[in-house]
């Protein structure tokens, strides 16, 4: 919450919508992929982390640009990441800071056997790539 010099709350921050959106996602039901590969070609350093449904075994990936303090000009970079054993039937992109869902077009990603390759926006604040069934609507 932001306040004022009293430390009287004036309104949430965005963080904290873009933390109501990770918990929506992030729960029980989700672990970390073992042994989880990727590539990307991307410029600058970016975090990347796979996680899969322990059920359905369908898989997301958080990414971000990590290589600079965030701002608040919200302009994507197209970048391509590579995910090797990948689990994806229908892939979407969330956006954790609006808490939008895209979805992903046939054009912007290749499947070859279990090897997937997206060409994504990302930024200096948290997406997925994630199976739509992993996230709540």
């Amino acid at each position: 919450l932001q306040s004022d010099e009293t430390k009287i709350a004036i309104r949430r921050k965005k963080a904290y919508y873009s933390m109501q959106h990770f918990a929506s996602v992030f729960d029980n039901t989700l672990e970390c992929t073992p042994g989880f590969k990727y590539t990307t070609n991307a410029s600058e350093s970016v975090s990347v982390f796979g996680f899969r449904n322990k059920k359905t075994q369908q898989q997301l990936v958080a990414l971000w640009f990590d290589s600079a303090i965030p701002n608040n000009l919200f302009v994507t970079k197209d970048i391509t990441v590579t995910v090797e054993n990948g689990n994806f039937k229908n892939p979407v992109w969330v956006d954790l800071l609006s808490g939008r869902i895209y979805e992903i077009p046939a054009s912007k990603y290749i499947k070859e056997g279990t090897t997937y390759k997206f060409m994504i926006p990302v930024y200096d604040s948290p997406a997925l790539i994630a199976d739509a069934s992993l996230i709540p609507r």
